[in-house]
């Protein structure tokens, strides 16, 4: 078993409160594309992680062990993906989810489908940890890839700005409807998507290539992007990881 030195929550609260300082662009990427490729891994051998974040706090005071999911190993330089213990293997022929989307305040958190079809890729029960946890899988049960490729979402932008996406306000899932992820998968008050902003992280605004349009985008248009295809409110409408994969594979190839 490889030795990990430390995990990813540490290691932004250390850069952003600790420090006082900010990820380059080339720095987010890295960690971002080896968390990718992980998921990818798991994602060909059609599991899906379901509680993908930067920590997962479980201490056992009997065996005196720390599990968290993004780890850091020092014999091969990369971060490592673990606890897998609510992955689930999803039958690779299922649609991904069922077009439409789920309403939050007609379908509250704890009320699920009472019979999913046979062989479907539906939960009856609640995973993942808020904040990080997809909403079709919060609100409704539904369980899929696309909610890995949430979280990886979730995680891109608190590595870029050193706050969560969607900072659950309540304990637990029992989230009020104040809740910011409610509010933004709703379409209501705050419903516009999370963006890293320019006083975020100042290292992340320098210019880095031009769009389609031959204009100059800065890093943090990059991560934006890359932001906002992974929050699609419409799980049918996120990216595979494939294309994740590759996409940041050739931003990190072209800063080289």
């Amino acid at each position: 078993m490889e030795l990990c030195d430390t995990n990813l929550a540490d290691v932004i609260r250390l850069k952003y409160y600790d420090q006082e300082s900010y990820f380059t662009e080339r720095e987010i990427w890295e960690i971002t594309c080896n968390i990718m490729e992980g998921i990818q891994k798991c994602h060909d051998l059609n599991f899906t992680h379901r509680d993908l974040k930067p920590q997962n706090s479980m201490f056992s005071l009997k065996t005196n062990l720390l599990t968290l999911p993004v780890l850091y190993s020092s014999k091969t330089k990369t971060w490592k993906l673990s606890d897998f213990g609510i992955a689930l293997k999803l039958p690779a022929s299922v649609p991904v989810v069922p077009s439409g989307l789920p309403s939050p305040p007609l379908t509250p958190t704890g009320e699920y489908i009472t019979l999913p079809p046979p062989g479907s890729n539906i939960s009856l029960t609640k995973r993942g940890s808020p904040g990080y946890v997809a909403p079709e899988l919060l609100y409704s049960g539904i369980c899929s890839r696309k909610g890995d490729v949430w979280s990886i979402g979730c995680i891109l932008y608190e590595l870029a700005c050193g706050k969560m996406a969607f900072p659950f306000t309540g304990s637990g899932f029992a989230l009020s409807p104040e809740d910011p992820l409610r509010r933004y998968y709703c379409g209501e008050g705050d419903k516009d998507l999370p963006e890293v902003l320019r006083p975020d992280n100042p290292l992340i605004m320098r210019c880095v290539g031009n769009n389609y349009f031959g204009g100059p985008v800065s890093g943090r248009y990059r991560i934006n992007q890359v932001i906002s295809w992974c929050l699609e409110r419409d799980a049918n409408d996120r990216p595979k990881i494939g294309r994740l994969v590759n996409h940041v594979k050739s931003i990190v190839w072209q800063q080289e």
